[in-house]
């Protein structure tokens, strides 16, 4: 049985179902996207990093 590759939304790369990771997006996560496992990773640093700095700039509580 042949699988069906999906693309990665932010790199483009053809990934399997099995490797294909679901990131959140918008204020109420209601855009949900397919990336691949290192673009998932890289954002979910990004928005790690953001969140610290609007913390210690008190922005977030």
């Amino acid at each position: 049985m042949k699988e069906t590759l999906r693309h990665c939304v932010i790199c483009g790369k053809a990934t399997k179902p099995l490797e294909t990771y679901l990131l959140a997006e918008g204020p109420t996560s209601d855009i949900v996207r397919n990336v691949c496992r290192a673009c998932y990773l890289r954002k979910g640093r990004e928005i790690r990093q953001t969140v610290k700095q609007e913390s210690e700039e008190g922005f977030v509580p």
